[in-house]
């Protein structure tokens, strides 16, 4: 589905779902996609390009996020959300808002925003890079010997917690 035009729209998803199911967000600046109720699908995706996605308060359930590295005005607002998927906001002219929040992530990409509580879950070095982020909480909750991640420069991370085994790329002067 793609959600374009100079007009609010919302979602209603009525319960759980199946289905590979894709939501492109191609909103002008100012425009926002809103999610009305919880949503759990793991076989979806969310795609914002340019506007905004709003998530507020929502528990979500989907496959991942993944904008795309765009270059468009983006604005994420997750505030006071549960979601559990890959998550990737890396665009270049973004917003996020995301107090309270709650990521359960299979793979974290991310270089800027402010999150609250984030568990990564991925197992190699692509599915982890921060960078230029703030995070209250961050968790690498997978225990391979063969997991990997990456804490690159410029972080603010409050709590920093690594369950595996394996190999961590941390820049240490990125920690507060």
């Amino acid at each position: 589905m793609n959600f374009v035009g100079p007009s609010n729209v919302s979602i209603t998803s009525n319960g759980p779902s199946t289905g590979l199911t894709q939501f492109y967000i191609m909103k002008p600046t100012g425009y926002t996609v809103t999610l009305q109720d919880d949503f759990n699908n793991s076989l979806a995706y969310i795609f914002p390009r340019s506007g905004g996605v709003n998530m507020s308060g929502r528990t979500v359930n989907l496959n991942g996020m993944d904008d795309g590295s765009s270059a468009s005005p983006l604005t994420m607002n997750i505030t006071g959300a549960t979601i559990t998927g890959a998550w990737r906001y890396m665009a270049a002219n973004k917003t996020l808002l995301a107090a309270n929040s709650v990521l359960k992530a299979r793979r974290f990409l991310v270089n800027g925003g402010a999150y609250d509580v984030v568990d990564a879950s991925g197992g190699t070095a692509s599915d982890a890079y921060v960078f230029s982020t703030t995070v209250n909480s961050l968790l690498f909750s997978n225990p391979s010997g063969a997991s990997a991640i990456s804490v690159g420069s410029n972080n603010t991370i409050r709590r920093l917690e690594f369950k595996g085994r394996g190999q961590s790329r941390v820049i240490i002067p990125s920690i507060h």
